[in-house]
């Protein structure tokens, strides 16, 4: 019995809080329509006076009859009955705040702003990915099947081995782990400076590739090359940059 009646009072609290929900939706919805209905319009039938005169609008809330909110047989279940209730006029009122909450921000946001205030938040440049000129369509054929599937270990050790690295820039051959360091190091440090050599290797190839191009263009003297020797000029330096990472 003292579990009943401590239920029987806390549905009792529930019920008297869903009451104060109604009247707070039902003041916002004679708030609505008073400003959607003019005078003439907002007699006996309005929403408003609807849902406050109707008596089965009050079925739902109130304890005395047998709907939705009923007294049943068994108390639990008649309080998990009001809560659902109370759960759902709950959400309704805090979306309808949100959303007047909404509108009102994303008005304040639209707002233009003045000139003199632009000018401090700084000029307005969008990052634009920009696209270079299109390759040799055959050229790009071939990057692009090496970029998802890459080169196959034989093809990878002949380009290698075709562009030793040059004698006047022996910076681009990887350095190698010294022994005693080795011997101190885990089997996982070990495994990540091979691979790093590995890298290393292939990209002091690449420079050499570029340079020995580069070169000859030089050598040739010719004004038509400029660009050209640019173009592979900055290939290499590139890759001197990555080459340490």
């Amino acid at each position: 019995m003292p579990k009943r009646r401590r239920c029987d009072s806390d549905v009792n609290k529930k019920l008297l809080n869903l009451k104060h929900k109604i009247r707070k939706l039902e003041e916002q919805r004679r708030r609505r329509s008073r400003r959607s209905f003019s005078p003439s319009s907002s007699g006996s039938n309005s929403p408003s006076s609807q849902f406050a005169r109707s008596p089965r609008s009050l079925r739902r809330v109130s304890p005395h009859h047998g709907g939705l909110l009923g007294v049943c047989k068994h108390p639990g279940e008649n309080y998990r009955r009001r809560m659902r209730v109370l759960s759902s006029s709950d959400e309704e009122s805090d979306t309808e705040e949100r959303q007047r909450g909404g509108d009102n921000e994303d008005q304040e946001s639209q707002d233009p702003l003045d000139e003199n205030i632009l000018q401090l938040l700084g000029p307005n440049v969008a990052h634009k990915e920009v696209e270079g000129s299109n390759i040799q369509k055959d050229l790009a054929l071939r990057w692009e099947v090496i970029l998802k599937q890459g080169l196959s270990m034989e093809d990878k050790n002949t380009i290698i081995d075709g562009y030793p690295i040059p004698k006047n820039c022996q910076a681009f051959n990887p350095p190698k782990l010294n022994k005693i360091v080795s011997a101190a190091i885990t089997d996982s440090v070990i495994r990540r400076d091979i691979k790093m050599s590995l890298n290393q290797t292939q990209i002091g190839a690449a420079a050499s590739a570029v340079g020995l191009a580069d070169t000859t263009l030089l050598k040739e003297e010719k004004e038509e090359h400029n660009s050209i020797i640019k173009q592979l000029s900055d290939a290499g330096r590139l890759m001197a940059d990555l080459f340490p990472s």
